[in-house]
């Protein structure tokens, strides 16, 4: 993983970048506390479409860009579902 200063547009947070070996990228960002990052993913995944693909686990939020099913059901089995 790839430290980022900025995990741009619309993210003020710095974070890791992952790519996985089916090409697929993963964001990672902890936040301060579990509501900060309740929010970020409630006003992301509300305004994304179908991809990127936002979860959140505590005070981390994890950005899935990327649609390859393995990716999407390892994050799920350790995250929980995404957010719709």
């Amino acid at each position: 993983m790839s430290p980022l200063r900025s995990l741009s547009p619309g993210f003020a947070q710095d974070g890791l970048l992952a790519e996985t070996e089916y090409g697929d990228r993963i964001r990672i960002v902890e936040f301060q506390n579990t509501s900060s990052a309740s929010m970020q993913v409630s006003r992301k995944s509300s305004s994304a479409g179908s991809s990127p693909f936002f979860y959140q686990k505590g005070n981390i939020m994890v950005v899935h860009l990327g649609n390859d099913s393995r990716v999407e059901d390892a994050l799920e089995a350790v995250l929980g579902p995404k957010e719709q």
